[in-house]
């Protein structure tokens, strides 16, 4: 059993990748995504790659899988009818939220809608303190009577957010049970499993939107799994985390919430171990889809993760990969706005119809067809000749917007890439200028269906003197779930002040976070696998509203381990803020403990080597801001040996994307067959 897939769901595209872990054999597809049912086009292009390259179903090991059900169904609020169980008094924690309005100066700008309406919000009367201590039990004939309520109001799922269960979970747990009993088919999820952490409003929120997205998932899940399994049964089904790492599908149907942006975290895995390949570990992802770019800073190889994230406004407190989105794809829609300003995004054409000039009834302009008018892309087929195109039409919608601006196709051409250009150069500076980083210091590493298309135009207006681009990079994605390893966050939430004695109560927290790592690794069946653990807590002065993670080493904590703690605190405050206070009071907030399998051992890709020197296949006018039109060549990236060195302007096709190399920029390419476009300045 060797071969091992993985597959990416995008919002316009489905991407596969196949590697046999034996012989090193690559097989790839990418295939428009069904949008009724993002499983059929995965399942179908698994099917096709198998017959294709006729893969014998029995070596299949194992399935990586990244996708954006639960991403999308939050943002078109397609999620399940979804009900609320809180402490009495408390039901409108997640809907007045922190008090702060989304635009602080628009006015105008309505705050998100909670998950759970107020109708759909049930109190219990109980209380637990904030250390744990039981104050009052939920009585029996309230739960019945909150039971009772709940099966009325037609809810699909219920989320048990109960105040102070991060401390004391067992009235959650004990409700949890009633509900499952008396309404077996009700999905139900509790804040103490989700986020075991205080800071209500965020804990309630990330509980209710998971409880939304049960019934989505698991319907999702089944699906695919049920294609997947007719290949073979019982195959192993991972599903991708917005930290970086896989996980069970079993675990998916309990936490569809850790899959949000599990596509872009697969795509900064595989990007990370591109540019480790290429000898580059300071870099900046760019990931440029049909519907969105994303955008990573990656420092010694490692993304940094953040905490909590926000989706269609709404907190949601899991670990995340550091990744900023803006609406800018191939997709997005070109269009005039009340003033007759150019504006483009962040509405997609998405697969179908799609943009004007992928031919399937799409009449709006889009970034791809201006990428066609002006020769950036092949004006004949793409995907390798799979899809062909229709440039009259792409024309054809240009002219629409061009009219009421009384200009060219040209030039509404050139101006919707302009724009799109800036839109993502605002996109790097947030991860980097705005955090203090030079992107001129980093190479941006530029990956996605569009982003070799666009990545020179990027990083010469940021100022960045190199561009590598991966030997698959529409795929990346997909290659990077092959690449990425186990992975499981268990944190808890205890306030402990770091004076004598500390160590005490921090054992006892490490200690029942090994018993929730003990038992997670039972209920996934790796037992017997080796894993490796890390060791992190959250600290800061007494009375701060923020914290620091500062790494904790070993299986148990002394006191000569607590006040290097503290020291390491003071420092990393000192370094952060700017200053530090040695005589303030440290508190211990959260302790973190993060587990991971090994990282996947798979054959190195082996580039094209030869003699041979390249030639280009064919010469096209290409249209380029500094240059104007100008004849370009044009290049198969499968007969660009390693080695080769090309001035710009050059065109470089590939099945999966479309590399531009302009005027300034040269191209070569590396041992690994990715390509490196470097300033001539």
């Amino acid at each position: 059993m060797s071969i091992i897939v993985g597959i990416d769901i995008g919002g316009t595209f489905t991407d596969l990748a196949i590697i046999n872990a034996a012989t090193g054999a690559r097989h790839y597809l990418k295939v428009p995504s069904t949008r009724e049912n993002p499983s059929k086009a995965a399942i179908s292009g698994l099917l096709e790659l198998f017959d294709t390259h006729r893969i014998n179903p029995n070596e299949l090991t194992s399935v990586s899988h990244g996708t954006t059900v639960a991403t999308n169904a939050v943002l078109e609020g397609a999620c399940a009818r979804t009900a609320m169980v809180t402490t009495k008094g408390f039901r409108d924690v997640i809907e007045l939220a922190r008090q702060r309005r989304p635009d602080l100066w628009n006015l105008d700008v309505p705050k998100p809608n909670p998950i759970a309406s107020r109708d759909l919000r049930l109190e219990v009367d109980e209380r637990i303190d904030h250390l744990g201590n039981i104050l009052r039990d939920p009585r029996p004939e309230d739960v019945a009577a909150m039971i009772a309520d709940l099966a009325r109001t037609g809810a699909e799922a219920v989320g048990i957010c109960f105040l102070h269960s991060y401390a004391n979970h067992v009235h959650e747990n004990c409700v949890a049970e009633e509900i499952r009993a008396a309404l077996p088919e009700m999905f139900v999820s509790t804040s103490s499993d989700v986020v075991n952490e205080f800071r209500e409003y965020e804990r309630f929120s990330s509980t209710v939107l998971n409880a939304s997205l049960l019934p989505v998932m698991d319907q999702y899940l089944s699906d695919f799994e049920e294609g997947v399994r007719k290949l073979k049964p019982e195959i192993a089904l991972r599903v991708m985390q917005s930290n970086g790492g896989v996980m069970s599908s079993g675990m998916a149907r309990r936490k569809p919430i850790n899959t949000f942006l599990s596509g872009p975290a697969a795509g900064v895995v595989g990007a990370v171990e591109a540019s480790t390949r290429a000898g580059s570990p300071d870099f900046i992802t760019f990931d440029m889809g049909g519907t969105s770019t994303d955008v990573c800073l990656i420092d010694q190889g490692n993304p940094t993760l953040r905490q909590e994230q926000i989706i269609a406004g709404l907190p949601v407190k899991r670990p995340t990969v550091d990744v900023n989105t803006v609406g800018s794809g191939g997709g997005s829609i070109a269009w005039l706005d009340e003033m007759g300003l150019l504006k483009v995004g962040p509405r997609s054409a998405g697969a179908y119809p799609g943009p004007a000039c992928y031919g399937r009834g799409g009449k709006e302009p889009t970034v791809s067809d201006a990428n066609m008018y002006l020769g950036r892309l092949n004006p004949n087929s793409l995907l390798g000749g799979r899809m062909k195109v229709d440039q009259t039409a792409a024309e054809t919608a240009l002219g629409k917007l061009a009219a009421p601006m009384t200009i060219c196709e040209e030039e509404a051409a050139a101006g919707i890439l302009k724009i799109v250009t800036a839109d993502m150069v605002q996109a790097i500076r947030v991860i980097s200028v705005e955090r203090g980083m030079d992107p001129r210091n980093y190479a941006l590493v530029a990956y996605g269906g569009a982003g070799p298309l666009h990545a020179a135009d990027v990083a010469l207006e940021l100022g960045m003197s190199r561009v590598i681009v991966p030997q698959s990079p529409g795929l990346l994605c997909a290659l990077g779930l092959l690449h990425s390893k186990l992975r499981i966050d268990f944190s808890q939430t205890r306030l402990i002040t770091m004076e004598e004695g500390a160590e005490i109560a921090m054992n006892e927290l490490l200690a029942g976070l090994q018993a929730d790592f003990e038992c997670w690794k039972r209920s996934e069946g790796v037992a017997d696998q080796p894993m490796k653990t890390s060791l992190s807590g959250d600290f800061r002065y007494h009375g701060q509203d923020f914290e620091l993670s500062i790494p904790l080493s070993g299986s148990q904590v002394t006191a000569i381990d607590t006040q290097r703690l503290v020291e390491a605190f003071h420092n990393a405050h000192l370094e952060q803020y700017g200053y530090n206070a040695p005589a303030q009071q440290v508190q211990l907030v959260a302790m973190r403990l993060v587990v991971s399998g090994d990282k996947p051992e798979l054959p190195a890709y082996r580039a094209s080597q030869g003699e041979r020197v390249a030639v280009p296949s064919e010469a096209r006018n290409v249209w380029f801001e500094t240059s104007g039109w100008i004849e370009t060549p044009v290049y198969l990236r499968e007969m660009l040996p390693t080695g080769t060195k090309l001035d710009g302007p050059a065109v470089v096709e590939q099945m999966d994307t479309i590399t531009v190399v302009p005027p300034e920029m040269t191209l070569s390419v590396l041992p690994d067959g990715a390509l490196m476009l470097e300033s001539k300045v």
